[in-house]
């Protein structure tokens, strides 16, 4: 039979009145996979419709649980998430009911569950956890995901051992409670037996130890390492009696950190890791930059390859693949590999994913060790920058995506020959916007507009929808302050929005999210807005970005873009017959537009219904 596990999915949660924005009802299916598991493999005696008719449910699934022949983890992650559900007697009744009506068999009930963690996007990115799996190629021994989730990356290093004949010991602890019980059910269910989830904090307690002092140690480590700073209060950091921060002490506020000291505390002498770092930790001075100048000299860095925007979330972060080797080979050593991997995206249902070409050619590339030009690239540890350790440091990005246009590459060479010197400082200064915070409430009587992000639309400032407000007299306001024939440019996150900034007859105020530019003679003001926006002119505001958690773009770096610039007539003249080639083309397209829909109604005439319809 073939089997629509998704719309499967989507019915059984439909159910119990699924939210998708809290994700309720989804334990609770997960919870009735495994029971109907343990009765169809005969560890409860009972089925399904038995305990669908007691008269209380949940107490029903706790004896017939706890009298069945499951492992005490399973028997726990069941009864924990049917103890904590509020769903009523009657529902959970009819969830049962509808399960039993599917007749999975065992191999369906693995490819449903699958699909239930897929569908509400439980797992990494797919196509990140193939890429870390390839990279340290673990075909025997034992896998360890010190932030395992759900699943998704040991369930990935499980699967790639099997396709090679092999098997793995697989190990994972996950801080969340609900998720580590979650990911157990998924492995039961799954049949999958070789595996080991533990619950808590791997800081503080990490579950695989051989010894009070002693760390378990693994043959292949691949790890999302989480980012920012350490919820709760470890005690374990100053006085670690596991010995793991051998590189540095990190604090607290550097997760990211302490969890790659931990990864690599857990390593065998030979042993391989593949970690998801956020771009901070590879170029941050402070603590971050004494860690990372040890880990070079310790010659552990295999290769860094800059992870595409967008592919492990939708926000404007920056992460990199961090590829760990404790036995490197002897051409390997003193070295490190480079890999921009941007042009191996491709765009599926509006998600953002390396394609299976590009994974192929990244791995390909760690595997030959060389310099490919504008796609990877050897370097060797005396050659680094201090320790900076971001791939754009070593390979300059030859193309981004550009909404319109798609992926689109440039010869950074010629454009910056063609601007022969010139910058975008030679033209303009800039200025920086006001921060507004919680304090500043907006009035009708305010003395200062202010241009925020949302009123830029299109490209223009929608005055009539600017708030205003009153600042105190010690708020230096006129360094804010916005003249018409300005420029404005967004310079948070990855979205550009640019702006000429209207006359007015009121004081206006350029926001935080603005770098303010005051243009002199040398330009037009609609050339250079056209220039900002063009394919160009975003690729090179792109390599001028930097950040961690969100893109910034900073008044020096904007002013050092190279400009195209000819003579100010010329600029007048090359805008004023685009904006005259763009009114006749959207006039004819207009026209085509009605002579299509013309032709549709002359088709229902002829069809012999055209006269019963009338079109407002």
């Amino acid at each position: 039979m073939n089997r629509n596990y998704a719309e499967n999915n989507r019915m059984l949660l439909q159910v119990l009145g699924w939210d998708r924005r809290n994700n309720r009802g989804v334990e609770e299916v997960v919870a009735t996979y495994a029971i109907f598991r343990a009765v169809l493999e005969g560890s409860i005696m009972a089925s399904l419709s038995e305990i669908a008719k007691a008269l209380d449910i949940k107490e029903a699934i706790k004896i017939h649980v706890y009298a069945s022949t499951l492992l005490s983890d399973v028997q726990n992650a069941i009864m924990t998430i049917v103890e904590k559900s509020t769903y009523s007697n009657a529902k959970l009744s009819e969830l049962l009911m509808m399960f039993k009506s599917l007749d999975y068999n065992l191999e369906e009930l693995g490819n449903g569950v699958d699909e239930l963690f897929i569908n509400q996007d439980y797992t990494t990115t797919e196509c990140v956890n193939e890429l870390m799996i390839r990279l340290i190629n673990p075909t025997s021994g034992d896998f360890y995901d010190g932030t395992s989730g759900f699943g998704g990356t040991l369930l990935a290093a499980y699967h790639y051992a099997k396709a090679h004949g092999k098997t793995l010991s697989l190990y994972g602890q996950e801080l969340e409670s609900m998720t580590q019980k979650m990911s157990v059910l998924r492995f039961y269910v799954l049949g999958i037996n070789k595996v080991y989830l533990e619950g808590g904090d791997v800081i503080d307690h990490p579950a695989f130890t051989e010894a009070a002092t002693q760390l378990k140690k693994f043959d292949y480590i691949a790890m999302h390492v989480p980012w920012g700073s350490l919820s709760g209060t470890p005690t374990l950091i100053e006085n670690d009696p596991f010995g793991r921060f051998i590189y540095g002490t990190p604090g607290r506020q550097n997760q990211e950190l302490l969890f790659l000291s931990h990864a690599l505390a857990s390593l065998k002498p030979n042993g391989k890791a593949a970690l998801i770092l956020p771009n901070g930790a590879l170029f941050k001075s402070g603590m971050e930059e004494r860690i990372r100048q040890k880990l070079i000299e310790s010659d552990l860095i295999e290769a860094v390859i800059g992870i595409p925007e967008q592919v492990l979330t939708t926000r404007p972060l920056q992460f990199s693949l961090v590829l760990f080797n404790k036995n490197k080979s002897a051409e390997r050593r003193h070295n490190i590999l480079f890999i921009n991997a941007e042009s191996t995206v491709e765009v599926n249902r509006r998600q953002r994913l390396i394609s299976d070409v590009g994974l192929n050619q990244i791995v390909k590339a760690v595997e030959q060790y060389q310099t490919i030009e504008d796609f990877s690239k050897v370097v060797s540890l005396n050659e680094l920058n201090g320790s900076n350790l971001l791939v754009s440091e070593y390979l300059v990005k030859k193309g981004i995506e550009v909404e319109g246009y798609g992926y689109v590459t440039f010869n950074l060479e010629q454009a910056i020959a063609l601007s022969k010197g010139m910058m975008l400082s030679d033209v303009a200064t800039a200025y920086r916007g006001i921060s507004l915070t919680s304090r500043h409430v907006p009035t009708e009587d305010g003395e200062y507009a202010v241009i925020n992000l949302s009123n830029v639309k299109n490209g223009e400032v929608q005055l009539e929808e600017l708030e205003c407000y009153n600042f105190s007299t010690n708020t230096r306001v006129t360094g804010y302050l916005a003249q018409a024939g300005d420029l404005i440019v967004s310079c948070r996150g990855s979205q550009l929005k640019v702006a000429i900034v209207p006359k007015h007859d009121r004081p206006i105020l350029v926001s935080h999210n603005f770098i303010g530019l005051r243009l002199n003679k040398r330009v037009e003001a609609t050339y250079l807005k056209a220039y900002l926006e063009s394919p160009l002119g975003q690729y090179f505001i792109h390599l001028k970005r930097t950040g961690t958690n969100v893109l910034t773009l900073h008044s020096r770096e904007l002013l050092e873009i190279p400009l195209i610039l000819p003579a100010v007539n010329q600029q007048e003249e090359i805008i004023q017959a685009h904006i005259k080639k763009k009114e006749e083309l959207e006039e004819e397209l207009a026209r085509l537009k009605q002579q299509l829909r013309q032709n549709e109604l002359d088709l229902f005439d002829n069809m012999g219904f055209g006269n019963l319809m009338n079109f407002s």
